[in-house]
């Protein structure tokens, strides 16, 4: 990936490229000196500190600017791991049960954070992302929003992937989640949060180059996918995830649409009437609040239409004789 990436500087220019900071103890780092803070940023929890030690506090955790060698901490000193002692996630507006999961997540450095270290020992922090298998993340971390080329031959542009943390972008032909291990409807909500929200979605892995008959492209390969943790109840799916209960109520008949969607609970008018309605889901259902109790949008009024049946095998034609 690092290959991949110097030719890209070469052929573009190191400044699209967000070039890293160096690393510690290296030429142009002063650890001692005090630098101006970094701008909002993205992070990752590495591990527990409780050896470290901030005035008359003790305890807390290291993080780590994702994709960087170094980041400027709050006390304006520039290092590998800054010390934190303060997550807030006060800004993101989450209810209890949901702001406690992703504080979990973060200190296991299951999640990534953007934020800021502008504060001495405090980590605030605008936007949470869950990792959604708990796997270590390998490789780069990108920002996919897709792209809706149509091309007929392969490889085709399947999304933009930003760097994070940097200026840096380029296009992907394909995303493959064979190794994060995902059930096939996690990886469908994923691919869909990609092309139809503004946040699409955050993904750690490694480059691979494919070719085809439309000329050769890289693909992504991802150890880790993220999504955005959301406020519950009325809120925009962003990022097609909800709070643990809740579902992406999309507007009647546009299931695709979580874009313009919220999240909702399993709540309404349940009654026991027979109005059948057909979910997003492909399924049908008594009525519109056993759909909600379904926890899926409405696609219309009435049962979802059959597939077409299959011919049977073997049949012939009237000139097969």
């Amino acid at each position: 990936m690092r290959v991949a990436l110097g030719i890209a500087c070469v052929l573009s220019s190191l400044s699209a490229c967000g070039r890293l900071a160096p690393p510690k103890g290296s030429a142009g780092v002063d650890e001692s000196a005090a630098s101006a803070p970094d701008p909002e940023s993205f992070y990752r929890v590495t591990r527990r500190d409780d050896r470290a030690c901030e005035g008359l506090v003790c305890g807390g955790f290291s993080a780590r600017r994702v994709d960087h060698d170094t980041a400027v901490c709050g006390d304006g000193s520039r290092r590998r791991e800054c010390w934190i002692g303060v997550i807030d996630l006060s800004a993101l507006g989450l209810e209890a049960g949901r702001e406690q999961e992703l504080r979990a997540a973060v200190e296991d450095g299951r999640a990534l954070v953007r934020g800021t270290l502008a504060r001495p020992g405090a980590l605030i922090v605008s936007e949470g992302w869950f990792g959604r298998t708990g796997a270590e993340p390998s490789g780069t971390f990108y920002r996919l929003n897709g792209i809706y080329a149509g091309c007929e031959r392969e490889p085709c542009p399947l999304a933009h992937a930003y760097r994070l943390n940097s200026g840096w972008d380029t296009v992907i032909a394909g995303l493959d989640l064979t190794g994060t291990g995902v059930s096939p409807a996690v990886e469908a909500l994923t691919r869909r949060a990609m092309h139809a929200t503004p946040d699409g979605v955050l993904v750690a892995g490694t480059t691979r180059l494919v070719r085809g008959p439309n000329g050769s492209m890289q693909e992504l390969v991802a150890s880790e996918i993220y999504t955005r943790a959301i406020p519950a109840g009325g809120v925009a799916c962003a990022g097609g995830m909800c709070a643990p209960g809740e579902f992406c109520q999309t507007p009647p008949g546009q299931c695709d649409a979580i874009d313009r969607g919220t999240c909702s609970g399993p709540v309404g008018a349940h009654t026991v009437e027979f109005a059948p309605v057909c979910g997003c889901d492909g399924k049908t259902y008594s009525n519109d609040g056993a759909r909600w109790l379904g926890r899926t949008g409405r696609a219309h009024e009435g049962a979802c239409k059959l597939p077409p049946a299959p011919k049977p095998k073997g049949s012939r034609g009237e000139g097969s004789r």
